[in-house]
C-alpha cells in the first residue's frame, strides 16, 4: 500500500486507488487534480467523500 498526494503520484498507477480528504483540494485546479487522481487507476477507484455531495 502507497500514500501519496494527487500531485505525489501523478504517473504512477496502481491497481486500485482510495482517493480522500478531497475537500481540501485547491478549487482552482479540482477538475485536473481529479482527473489525475482517478486516471492512477488500472482496476477500480474509491472515493471517500462527505455524506451530502462531492468535495
Amino acid at each position: 500500500m502507497r500514500f501519496s498526494s494527487i500531485r505525489g503520484f501523478k504517473g504512477l498507477e496502481a491497481a486500485v486507488v482510495v482517493m480522500c480528504e478531497m475537500e481540501d483540494l485547491d478549487s482552482s485546479s479540482m477538475d485536473h487534480q481529479l482527473y489525475v487522481g482517478m486516471s492512477r487507476a488500472r482496476n477500480h477507484v474509491v472515493l471517500v467523500a462527505p455524506a451530502g455531495g462531492a468535495a
